[in-house]
């Protein structure tokens, strides 16, 4: 299982995904649209993110916090442990 947990001020929930459906596990560049909501909130590291992955027919993002270098070692560290599709 991959457990992503979405935190705000020391608060959030977790979500898990079974490793076996997560593909393409990748870093992401970051996109920005003024008329979007959750790009809005990615200003300040809530949604979104520089590590995506796709699950099933939806893609998800998280790492708001991280930069780029970070997000490609975590990327990284993440592959060496599971063969990600």
């Amino acid at each position: 299982m991959l457990a992503i947990k979405r935190d705000l001020f020391g608060t959030g929930r977790a979500r898990q995904y079974d490793l076996a459906h997560v593909k393409h596990l990748r870093v992401v560049t970051p996109s920005f649209n003024p008329f979007d909501f959750s790009s809005a909130l990615q200003f300040w590291g809530i949604g979104g993110g520089l590590i995506a992955f796709d699950y099933g027919a939806k893609t998800f993002r998280f790492g708001a916090g991280v930069e780029e270098a970070e997000a490609q070692g975590i990327v990284t560290r993440l592959k060496s442990r599971h063969a990600f599709a």
